[in-house]
């Protein structure tokens, strides 16, 4: 990553986790409610194309699309810049605190459209049901945030529904 992680960065990280990571499980399970076919995240200076038939419904500096079954959330939510590097551990920690038999699966730095990015994904146990999640940081080119994005779902509707999922990690772009 191009960015140092700060002590400060990560401590105003966690309230942002701690206020995220519920909302983000909560959205796996609930439709959203606007259409759109590409969201501009201004913080981040990013857009993220929605697949077709999804719904997307933005509050503040959380994006929540979501497959019209309600089945797939993803979740976007700025974080401060430079937390990218640490941040996979802090959401790791609090996931820890809500899903039973958490367990990482993968932990991999890519590249999302020039982006550089980290990614951990793992499975467990929510509310007695197999889950699998995955947990995104990009360094966006925003100096000032960058994203983070949380994916929660029942393992059989997560496979229904991976090339939608795809879809989504391949078309989150540098906005213009």
């Amino acid at each position: 990553m191009t960015r140092l992680t700060s002590s400060a960065s990560l401590a105003s990280l966690m309230p942002t986790l701690r206020a995220f990571v519920p909302v983000a499980l909560a959205m796996a399970l609930v439709t959203a409610s606007a259409l759109a076919d590409t969201i501009n995240k201004p913080d981040a200076k990013v857009t993220v194309d929605v697949p077709t038939g999804w719904t997307a419904t933005q509050k503040g500096a959380q994006l929540s699309l979501a497959d019209p079954k309600g089945d797939i959330a993803v979740n976007f939510v700025t974080v401060p810049a430079g937390a990218v590097k640490d941040a996979g551990t802090a959401a790791g920690r609090e996931l820890g605190k809500i899903i039973d038999q958490i367990a990482v699966k993968e932990q991999k730095n890519v590249t999302v459209n020039g982006m550089p990015a980290s990614v951990v994904a793992g499975d467990g146990r929510l509310k007695g049901v197999d889950i699998d999640w995955m947990v995104m940081f990009i360094d966006t080119p925003s100096k000032d945030s960058d994203l983070m994005i949380i994916t929660v779902a029942e393992d059989a509707k997560l496979a229904a529904h991976k090339p939608e999922v795809k879809f989504v990690f391949d078309h989150i772009k540098p906005a213009p």
